[in-house]
């Protein structure tokens, strides 16, 4: 009985019809959660290779201005953004939401404007410390391929204009989702933020979790799953404070 010896051109076909359904069953499979508390080692296997260092530069992550500003030192904890160290991230929304840790209470402050790509927006400050939100507006909404640069400024004294105010800033991209992305994030039990992260996609990533802490401040997985992601590589915000989330800086 003869053998069947495959061709080269049935062993190409097979590598391209097969190869990609076993990297998309790996991926889709790397980031489900077990029905168990969200645990630090498994955690961490999943986590260790995501990587936000290679995106450029230019940002500012955390405030290095209130150290000689208009704001206050507050315990050594600094206004910060939700981003990575270079400042840059990516995403798929039209409006995406930026995260921020704001020290200050809304007593403290005088003025606080969000700037993006040089149109100024007066924001309202929640009257205590802690996480919050800022979508962006409808007028400013994000067209694909095409970078923003914004700013979070926050003002302390008016009075005192040669101190310049406590500010963070970065840049935004806007890309276009795929269907296998689409269909990975609708697996149950997926955890999002991870798949986000895979893809580079830090703004749809933070703003999942992060929106799930908001409304589950006492779920100790969410809060594990949250410091996961801000402790990965590029972006090393993993001693930030346990405050809880006050609320947003736009209505």
């Amino acid at each position: 009985m003869r053998l069947f010896k495959p061709s080269k051109v049935t062993i190409t076909l097979l590598q391209v019809l097969i190869i990609p359904l076993l990297v998309y069953s790996f991926t889709s499979n790397s980031y489900h959660l077990n029905d168990s508390a969200y645990g630090v080692t498994s955690s961490l296997q999943k986590e260790d290779h995501l990587d936000f260092s290679g995106d450029g530069s230019g940002g500012n992550q955390s405030d290095g201005a209130s150290r000689d500003g208009q704001c206050p030192n507050v315990g050594n904890i600094w206004l910060t953004a939700l981003i990575p160290v270079s400042g840059n991230g990516k995403t798929t929304e039209a409006r995406p939401t930026l995260w921020f840790y704001i020290p200050y209470t809304s007593s403290q402050i005088a003025l606080a404007e969000f700037v993006i790509n040089d149109n100024r927006i007066p924001l309202i400050v929640p009257e205590t410390p802690g996480y919050t939100s800022l979508r962006i507006p409808q007028e400013f909404s994000l067209e694909v391929d095409t970078e923003y640069k914004w700013f979070l400024e926050i003002h302390c004294d008016l009075r005192n204009r040669k101190k310049i105010p406590a500010y963070v800033n970065g840049k935004i991209q806007r890309i276009e989702s795929t269907n296998v992305l689409s269909t990975q994030l609708e697996e149950p039990g997926i955890a999002q933020e991870l798949v986000y992260a895979e893809y580079g996609l830090w703004f749809d990533a933070i703003n999942y979790v992060s929106a799930l802490r908001s409304q589950n401040p006492s779920d100790q997985a969410l809060l594990l799953r949250w410091q996961n992601l801000l402790a990965v590589k590029g972006v090393h915000l993993d001693s930030m404070p346990q405050e809880p989330f006050v609320g947003t800086l736009l209505e």
